[in-house]
């Protein structure tokens, strides 16, 4: 029993990820915005060697900064990353719907499912966490765990960027359209127009984010933003 109870509790350096992560996904901590070793350290009642190591995970991972003198602050969402990011978990999830075999039809009906939850949803934090479930249930089959652990760490990314773009809800109807175009080539084995359909799926998300940023820098340089 005690082994067991050991095993349940996550060291502080972990706790401390996910707790920074967390903030930072839920936009509760803003792209360059300072992370403030101190508070976090106090949130969770520990020293702060578990949060610096857990701040230079994050920072491998792109979701913090570091600068000398100034701390950490969370890495700010750019034209580049965006660009860099949406073919690649595109690229991941083909592999993956490639890998996944005989057990895809098995998933239509939860993909049917999570999307009509999507279609329901109330704001845009549930909108794009059943986004990302969607996804998730999408390569839920393929049993490669290493392209799967990838993918979970670029969705993480993806999901900064879902969180700043689907601020307009008229996004997440149109993600529900393009779920059901992708399950209805799921559900008829059309496997090669999935595929394509996918990677255009992803080009869009990457496109609204694109032209989101673009027309925020052209408004801060003309002095409209602070």
């Amino acid at each position: 029993m005690k082994d067991q109870n050991e095993n349940l509790k996550k060291p502080r350096g972990t706790e401390a990820y996910e707790l920074i992560l967390n903030k930072i996904l839920a936009g509760e901590i803003q792209p360059g915005a300072p992370i403030v070793e101190a508070r976090l350290a106090e949130t969770l009642g520990v020293s702060r060697t578990p949060i610096r190591q857990a701040l230079f995970k994050l920072e491998q991972e792109g979701f913090a900064t570091s600068s000398s003198g100034a701390g950490f602050s969370v890495s700010p969402l750019t034209e580049r990353e965006a660009r860099e990011v949406y073919p690649l978990i595109a690229g991941l999830e083909v592999i993956a719907i490639e890998e996944s075999g005989p057990l895809l039809p098995t998933i239509v009906d939860k993909l049917l499912n999570l999307n009509k939850k999507l279609a329901e949803a109330k704001n845009i934090a549930a909108g794009i966490q059943l986004d990302s479930m969607w996804h998730d249930t999408l390569i839920s089959c393929c049993g490669n765990n290493r392209l799967q652990s990838w993918v979970s760490t670029l969705r993480c990314t993806v999901y900064r960027y879902e969180t700043y773009y689907m601020s307009d809800t008229a996004l997440i109807a149109e993600s529900v359209k393009q779920h059901a175009k992708l399950i209805e080539l799921l559900r008829d084995a059309r496997l090669d127009e999935l595929s394509s359909e996918l990677k255009r799926h992803y080009k869009f998300g990457m496109e609204a984010v694109v032209l989101k940023l673009t027309a925020e820098s052209a408004a801060i340089a003309a002095g409209k933003l602070h």
